[in-house]
């Protein structure tokens, strides 16, 4: 094999991976998941390649499995500070050990709901156990 020719194949492949083959399944929307299976590769491997060929990377899934090309993930945006003047309920060390620990603030000192336990299975009361289990199914 001379130079030229080496050369030329590692431009066609990186790491072993056909770019072609990669830069269309990658286009046409393939899981992390079918790409690692396909290419027999790691999960660290397929991003490196995606990274090396300079393709956007994606959300490949939404919460029911189905693909959301394009999706865009919002940043965290801490809002205002609360008006704690409004807020009720009892500070971490006034919790006793019924009463139900949903946050109502998220800067300190920290407030909870302080409502009576759902039960001793859950740290909340049965309205923040429905909040916090919603859309979860069993």
């Amino acid at each position: 094999m001379t130079a030229a020719s080496d050369t030329e194949e590692t431009s066609k492949t990186i790491a072993g991976v056909d770019v072609e083959l990669f830069t269309e399944c990658w286009k046409s929307g393939e899981s992390m998941n079918d790409l690692m299976a396909r290419f027999k590769k790691s999960r660290g491997s397929i991003a490196g390649i995606r990274s090396k060929l300079k393709l956007k990377p994606r959300v490949t899934h939404g919460a029911n499995g189905e693909k959301a090309q394009g999706v865009q993930i919002k940043p965290v945006v801490e809002g205002p500070k609360q008006d704690r003047s409004k807020i009720r309920g009892p500070l971490m060390e006034d919790l006793e050990p019924n009463q139900c620990r949903w946050p109502l603030t998220i800067d300190t000192p920290h407030r909870f709901c302080g409502e009576k336990r759902k039960d001793l299975q859950t740290w909340y009361c049965e309205t923040h156990y429905r909040a916090a289990h919603a859309g979860v199914r069993r």
